[in-house]
């Protein structure tokens, strides 16, 4: 099919060449013109259908100004053709094998014409043409709508009818999903949604595995001597615990807050005195101070309470074993009978 488009004449790969004018009803079938060609043209890939193809049937006008030489050179090879499929019909054996030699030779100089219009023609397969550049925009379009709508929810929406909210728990509003995401949520379900809501379980059980370890590596105020900030017996074994039990990078030693600022820097250098003797020089964690509560009970409270449960407790007793006198008398009768008859 060849169409003319202003200056730009398109040619289909195929390649089909027709004549728009109606003259080739008329061409008589006796010469056998148009199938002989019809089989040879299609051999090589054209079919040419007998006709006049003048270069105004064909659309293309080739004495405009500014016609490049290689597309001309094609049109007129093309031209060439048919006008020798016409003239040439009296012989049929003569004529069918000059019609195809004349026909192989069309294609010969064609060739290179069709190779050097690369630049005029624009065929599908080449990414410099029109429909390719607009093709690739389209599909750039068309994957930043679907990209953008990947993030609707799945389910059914909620919509407002008649005064009520349609289902009336909570649902998702807007846009439904696209049916190509609705078949992809259906067929891959709980994924990826799942992995969504392990990660905010691994999320909130590291954040309460932070918690308990600054919590279990805290010097609270029963760690203190109440007037000098000094470490008791129990803070300085709550300190090598830290540093013995404690993973390395777990071992920041928090110091509660005093309730003053110079109590609170007392407490951080008598912590920092006593890691110094106990860990080698350069390896020593650090300190922090951290405000918050005390958590638990003193030593003496919990000493008090305990030694208070013990002392209260009852004194252990024995019961005695359980009889009935009807069981000891049937036993001492059983006993007695036996010793008669021996």
């Amino acid at each position: 099919m060849v169409r003319a488009r202003d200056d730009l004449a398109v040619f289909d790969a195929g390649i089909w060449l027709a004549s728009r004018s109606r003259r080739a009803d008329s061409v008589n079938p006796a010469d056998g013109c148009g199938g002989s060609v019809d089989r040879a043209v299609g051999n090589v890939g054209f079919v040419v259908r007998t006709g006049s193809l003048a270069a105004d049937d064909c659309g293309l006008k080739l004495h405009r100004k500014g016609r490049s030489a290689p597309l001309r050179l094609l049109v007129r090879s093309l031209h060439l053709v048919t006008k020798t499929c016409r003239s040439g019909s009296k012989d049929m054996n003569q004529s069918g094998s000059r019609r195809l030699k004349v026909l192989l030779a069309g294609v010969a100089l064609a060739a290179p014409a069709v190779s050097f219009a690369e630049g005029l023609i624009p065929w599908p397969w080449l990414q410099s043409n029109r429909y390719h550049s607009w093709k690739q925009e389209r599909d750039q379009q068309k994957a930043a709508w679907y990209a953008e709508r990947s993030n609707d929810p799945v389910g059914a929406r909620q919509y407002y009818y008649k005064g009520k909210e349609w289902p009336p728990y909570p649902r998702p509003q807007g846009l439904s999903q696209v049916p190509t995401h609705i078949y992809h949520a259906a067929h891959y379900w709980p994924y990826p949604y799942v992995c969504e809501d392990r990660e905010i379980v691994r999320q909130m059980d590291l954040a309460q595995e932070e918690a308990g370890w600054v919590s279990e590596t805290t010097l609270y105020d029963y760690h203190f001597e109440p007037d000098a900030q000094q470490l008791n017996k129990s803070g300085v074994l709550h300190v090598r615990w830290i540093l013995e039990n404690a993973p390395v990078h777990r071992r920041t030693v928090y110091v509660q807050a005093a309730d003053n600022n110079v109590s609170s820097q007392l407490r951080l250098a008598n912590v920092q005195a006593e890691l110094t003797e106990l860990v080698p020089s350069g390896s020593v964690p650090p300190v922090i101070l951290r405000v918050t509560r005390t958590l638990g009970r003193p030593a003496d409270e919990v000493d008090k309470i305990q030694r208070s449960d013990i002392n209260t407790l009852p004194a252990p007793r024995i019961s005695p074993a359980i009889t009935t006198q009807s069981g000891n008398s049937g036993s001492g009768a059983n006993s007695g009978g036996g010793s008669t008859s021996k």
